[in-house]
């Protein structure tokens, strides 16, 4: 026998929260071990190791932007 439900994340938070404490932190140490964190890391190296803006190309872009904006609205 199967049977399947469809629940929102609202549903299961109301379901966890009704577990007993001792339930809810059983809960969580199962959710952190099946939580993939190896792409989570991936990403924030990706993140802290990426391509970064000087401030004189920021503030190059702004430019540029201000004036196709002006250009845009000439049109």
């Amino acid at each position: 026998m199967e049977l399947t439900l469809e629940l929102g994340y609202e549903q299961i938070l109301e379901l966890v929260k009704q577990l007993p404490q001792v339930q809810q932190v059983q809960l969580k140490k199962d959710m952190e071990e099946i939580t993939p964190k190896t792409s989570l890391t991936d990403w924030q190296k990706l993140l802290l190791n990426g391509p970064v803006m000087a401030d004189e190309g920021f503030e190059e872009a702004k430019t540029t932007r201000k004036q196709l904006n002006k250009r845009w609205k000439m049109s």
